[in-house]
């Protein structure tokens, strides 16, 4: 996964490149994210997925107009398509007068640090093994419930960085821990179900 020096570097020079180009303002939002889910029912494994996430979102004004163009593909070919779509949807956009990015003067120069990010080294063992237990500790909560459509326990870790020409450089990382568990309960032949979920950025 990319780092967010890295980010920095792609994000800088996107900027130059789509300002060459006949940009006056240029934002250049990055964001990438890695995790895994795993989903059981009935204490069977239905679905396990590992997954790593990139997206690009380049936003370019022409005086103006404004446009922004989308990629998945992290690499500077790619960001740089992906700005020319931006300036040429830009030239063919109708001028908006509260267009345009913040004043400098308004930018805040120090993020706060939210502490959002506590990573854990989680195996797809480990994460099976908090989807069954969730799972197991619904369906024994009562014994009404007698069926489960299932739990899923899932890992989020990325980071994103957000940039653009009147002097804003921030980014951070974050992580996420969900849990969650769907049963159905019955009584006097009739049935309900319903669902809880948990989510933490710190396991």
């Amino acid at each position: 996964m990319p780092s967010l020096d890295q980010f920095k570097e792609f994000s800088f020079e996107i900027i130059q490149y789509a300002k060459q180009k006949g940009a006056s303002d240029v934002a250049v939002d990055l964001s990438a994210c890695s995790g895994k889910s795993v989903s059981v029912r009935n204490q069977n494994i239905e679905n396990l997925e590992n997954y790593e996430e990139r997206s690009a979102c380049i936003g370019v004004y022409l005086g103006k107009k404004h446009a922004k163009a989308n990629c998945s593909l992290l690499c500077l070919d790619a960001l740089k398509e992906t700005a020319d779509a931006a300036l040429h949807i830009a030239h063919f956009s109708a001028e908006d007068s509260c267009a345009g990015l913040p004043d400098e003067a308004d930018i805040v120069q120090h993020c706060v640090d939210l502490n959002l990010h506590h990573r854990q080294n989680i195996t797809m063992e480990n994460a099976i093994e908090m989807a069954m237990q969730t799972e197991k500790f619904a369906l024994d909560y009562s014994d009404k419930i007698q069926n489960s459509e299932g739990a899923n326990f899932s890992i989020h870790d990325g980071f994103f960085l957000s940039t653009h020409t009147h002097g804003f450089s921030q980014g951070f990382p974050y992580s996420r821990y969900s849990l969650s568990a769907s049963v159905i309960a019955q009584e006097n032949n009739t049935m309900q179900a319903d669902f809880w979920f948990d989510s933490h950025c710190n396991l």
